[in-house]
């Protein structure tokens, strides 16, 4: 219908062909052939198509987009950690660079001195607060290693303020604050707290970390630990052979392992296990010295545990032997004035003190009080169990009104720190029972070893070592008393405890069947000591069998 003929359709077939082209959205031939005609054609035609394939691009140009952007946080956040660690790093090194005639050269340095410059140096990071709170719990925490427990209070505290502040409550950094403050309040023989910031600390790291993570398994052991010195002992293996599955199946160390495998070994310990303890003990002395080296604090905690095994077991020289290795280690490494010294000090003191040693088990033992009474203060499970084997010098030299005190002090401490619930106050109530004994105050002595069995019947097995202990000293008490029917009746019970001992502790096995053949014979019973002396010969004979096979 167009005037100018060269518009118009030439035929019916070009008319026909262009409905064809409009009803299947194709490009007409009577328009334009231009590039914007032909795709607007291309896309209504394939709507859907079209849409997918742009939907398609808008997904991958958001991708690219955001792993670009991402991987530009990483990389910032990567130079960012970077600079932290060389900030730390530099930190350190600064440390032992002595440097200026104030401070005086390097090879004089000491750890106390290196520590109390590292505090003032991490004071001036106030534009790296995050930094700064790390450096504080490392320094608290050697602190701690080092015996300073005030300061290592105040500098935990600070750094767990820190990051509550930069972090919050829910944090893993704030739960490694609160774990090591953790560990620190058990130093300080503070159960209650102590456990309570482990539990807190390793709730809010499950929460935020892996199962597998290094930090779950150490904070678990450590937990483990608190249990264990607070005198849980089976709950406290059961978290420490959790501790040591984590650690075994995580990327943690192996020194974190050696050190989970010492706790377990020493809770198996308290709860009489010796067998297992021992096992434990000798597989961690090979780990220890392939790990640190034959002169390392680990290696001489093994030796001393091992040596606290002989002792149970009434060996006293083996005892002796293996504490000397251990104290020689020890001071070698800490030095004479260290808390850890202490302690392997009143070990040696201990057996000597078995051993009849006394003017020399006396001195050593003072020296240890010293140095926890410096340390701890006057109330600490530590400065008692001193003061356990120091009464017991005292008794042995006939200085009674001394060692009662001294027992008496000892007790008091137990009660005021455990509260009733651990079997070192026993332990304790038994020795200054003894004393009464030496006193001929059998009354007395009685409600003392009477008040022990109840404690142990709370806190240990019925057929623990020093439950026998206990019933054969209070026979030993019925016995002076002329109480003989019940004497014998405790001294029995105590026997038949003592004697099913894998290696049974021979002092008080002799003891118990010297003082049963008395009571016999005092009570006119000739046929039950004949029959006791077979006992003993048939014992005896089983006891040498074990012992040619070992």
């Amino acid at each position: 219908m167009h005037k100018d003929s060269e518009r118009r359709y030439r035929s019916v077939e070009a008319l026909t062909r262009d409905v064809d082209h409009y009803l299947r959205h194709e490009p007409l031939e009577a328009r334009p052939d231009t590039l914007d005609y032909r795709l607007g054609k291309f896309v209504r035609r394939n709507q859907r198509e079209v849409m997918a394939g742009v939907m398609a691009a808008v997904l991958l140009v958001g991708l690219v987009t955001f792993f670009t952007i991402r991987l530009a946080k990483a990389r910032d956040g990567a130079l960012a950690e970077a600079a932290r660690t060389q900030r730390i790093q530099r930190f350190t090194m600064n440390l032992f660079q002595g440097g200026d005639e104030a401070v005086g050269p390097a090879d004089d340095l000491r750890v106390i001195t290196l520590v109390d410059r590292g505090v003032q140096e991490a004071r001036a990071l106030t534009g790296d607060p995050r930094s700064q709170a790390e450096i504080y719990e490392t320094l608290g925490t050697v602190y701690e290693n080092l015996g300073k427990l005030d300061e290592a209070n105040k500098l935990l505290n600070i750094s767990l303020e820190q990051r509550k502040t930069l972090f919050g409550t829910d944090s893993p950094e704030y739960a490694d604050s609160l774990v090591a403050l953790a560990g620190l309040r058990d130093a300080e023989a503070k159960f209650d707290e102590a456990e309570k910031l482990a539990r807190q600390g390793l709730n809010v790291s499950r929460h935020y970390r892996a199962p597998n993570h290094p930090a779950i398994g150490k904070e678990t052991a450590l937990l483990g630990k608190i249990l264990e010195d607070r005198g849980t002992y089976p709950a406290a293996i059961s978290v420490l052979e959790e501790a040591a599955r984590l650690q075994s199946t995580s990327d943690a160390s192996r020194a974190d392992l050696s050190g989970t495998l010492t706790e377990l070994a020493n809770c198996h310990f308290y709860a009489g296990n010796y067998d297992t303890s021992e096992a434990l003990n000798q597989r961690l002395l090979v780990m220890d010295r392939e790990l640190f080296g034959e002169r390392h604090p680990h290696v001489a905690d093994d030796l001393i545990n091992i040596g606290a095994i002989q002792y149970e077991r009434g060996r006293f020289s083996e005892a002796e032997r293996f504490y000397r290795q251990g104290l020689d280690i020890t001071q070698a490494f800490y030095g004479k004035d260290h808390p850890a010294t202490s302690s392997a000090l009143t070990m040696l003191g201990r057996a000597l003190v078995s051993e009849g040693k006394l003017d020399e088990a006396a001195g050593i033992l003072q020296q240890a009080l010293a140095i926890q009474e410096k340390v701890y203060g006057k109330v600490h499970p530590r400065v008692a169990g001193t003061l356990n084997e120091l009464g017991k010098i005292a008794q042995r030299r006939g200085q009674l009104d001394e060692a009662e005190a001294e027992l008496s002090r000892a007790v008091e401490i137990y009660k005021s720190i455990y509260k009733g619930k651990h079997y070192y106050i026993g332990i304790a109530l038994s020795n200054l029972a003894g004393v009464l004994v030496d006193r001929k105050e059998y009354g007395k002595a009685e409600k003392l070893f009477q008040e022990a069995l109840q404690i142990y019947s709370q806190t240990l097995a019925p057929d623990h070592q020093n439950v026998g202990i206990a019933h054969t000293r209070l026979g030993r008490a019925f016995l002076r008393d002329h109480r003989y029917a019940e004497a014998e009746a405790e001294v029995r019970t105590g026997y038949d405890i003592l004697v099913k001992q894998s290696t049974p502790p021979q002092v008080w096995l002799q003891n118990a069947r010297a003082d049963l053949s008395e009571a016999y014979d005092a009570l006119h019973q000739p046929e039950k000591a004949s029959k006791l002396r077979a006992e003993f010969a048939a014992n005896d004979a089983k006891t040498t069998e074990v012992s040619r096979k070992n």
